[in-house]
C-alpha cells in the first residue's frame, strides 16, 4: 500500500512552473515623466528655433540685398549708389526692431552712434563718416569694400537692445 500510495502522490506531482514574465507594456510611471519632459523638451526647442528663426529673418534679407548691391558696385563702381543703398538698408534692418521707432528720423553722425551702441565692434571712423555724411557726396573717397564689410559685420551680430538716442543730427 505505501508503494501504492507513493505511487499515487508521485502521479500527483507536477513541475514547478515560473511566473509568466513582466510585459513591456504598460510601462512604469517614471517613464512615462520621462517620455512627458522630453516631449515638452523637444516642443520647446522646435518653438525656440522657429521663433528664432523668424525673428532673424530680416537680416538675412538685408544680407541678401546688402550683397546685391555690392555686386552692382563692383560692376558700375558707383560707390554713392552703394553708400546710399547699404544706408537704406541699415535703416530697414533698425526699424524691423521692436525699438526702433526712436531711430526712425535720426540721420547723419547720431544714426552712426545709435548703430555702433548696437555692436561690440563699431564701425570705424572711414566707414561711420562714409555712411553719415560721404553717401551724400557725388564722388565719395570712401573704401567700399571696407564699407561692406563692416555693413556685414553689423547686421551679423548688432544686439536688439535698446539704444538712447541722441538730439545731434547731420544730413
Amino acid at each position: 500500500m505505501a508503494e501504492n500510495l507513493n505511487d499515487i502522490l508521485a502521479e500527483q506531482l507536477r513541475d514547478v512552473h515560473l511566473p509568466q514574465s513582466i510585459g513591456w507594456w504598460p510601462p512604469a510611471i517614471g517613464w512615462w515623466l520621462v517620455a512627458t519632459i522630453m516631449l515638452f523638451g523637444l516642443s520647446l526647442l522646435i518653438f525656440l528655433y522657429f521663433r528664432n528663426r523668424r525673428q532673424n529673418r530680416y537680416r538675412q534679407l538685408a544680407m541678401r540685398e546688402l550683397q546685391t548691391c555690392y555686386a552692382s558696385w563692383l560692376q558700375t563702381g558707383d560707390s554713392s549708389e552703394y553708400l546710399q543703398s547699404a544706408n537704406a538698408i541699415l535703416k530697414r534692418a533698425v526699424l524691423c526692431l521692436h525699438d526702433a521707432s526712436a531711430l526712425a528720423g535720426v540721420s547723419g553722425l547720431a544714426w552712426i552712434k545709435a548703430l555702433n551702441e548696437r555692436v561690440c565692434q563699431p564701425f570705424s571712423a572711414s566707414t561711420g563718416t562714409a555712411l553719415a555724411i560721404e553717401c551724400y557726396q557725388a564722388q565719395p573717397a570712401a573704401d567700399i569694400a571696407q564699407v561692406h564689410q563692416q555693413v556685414c559685420q553689423w547686421l551679423q551680430s548688432h544686439s536688439r537692445k535698446p539704444v538712447q538716442v541722441g538730439t545731434e543730427q547731420h544730413a
